[in-house]
């Protein structure tokens, strides 16, 4: 990942802005939406535990630490995502998210909860995302060697 922000900073105009949207850490939550209320299930979890998102936050430090960008803005924001049924999300998941896992038993409060509610109950999955934007600074001296 060090070696994709590298690039970027190669590519991009001096003072140009990058924009790195991931989630800070494996928080996802899984909810029941119910007549207007939230009942919380559980957790998603990820077969490797979510060690991309430690990889990029290492990623971004090493390259701020570097001087290669600046950290200008940060924001944290929550993306929702809503299935009419816990099969639904699972296929959902199969196509964009490959390692995710919902374990039995957070799927028994799911479908429990489904249940109770009705048939106006949906499924929500909410990831907590932030965005930051970072100013592209100086070259770095790999930048100034090449230059030479």
């Amino acid at each position: 990942m060090v070696h994709a922000l590298e690039s970027v900073h190669r590519l991009l105009a001096p003072d140009g802005v990058l924009i790195d949207i991931h989630p800070p850490s494996l928080d996802a939550t899984l909810e029941v939406a119910c007549s207007g209320r939230l009942i919380h299930a559980g957790f998603l979890d990820e077969t490797d535990g979510g060690i991309e998102y430690e990889q990029a936050e290492a990623a971004l430090a090493e390259v701020v630490g570097r001087g290669l960008f600046l950290i200008e803005r940060e924001a944290r924001f929550t993306f929702a995502h809503y299935a009419p049924s816990l099969e639904s999300l699972r296929q959902d998941l199969a196509a964009t998210w490959k390692d995710a896992v919902i374990e039995d038993a957070v799927a028994a409060r799911l479908e429990a909860s489904l249940t109770e509610c009705g048939p106006y109950a949906e499924v929500v999955l909410r990831e907590y995302v932030r965005i930051t934007r970072l100013r592209r600074l100086g070259a770095d001296r790999t930048d100034r060697q090449d230059r030479s």
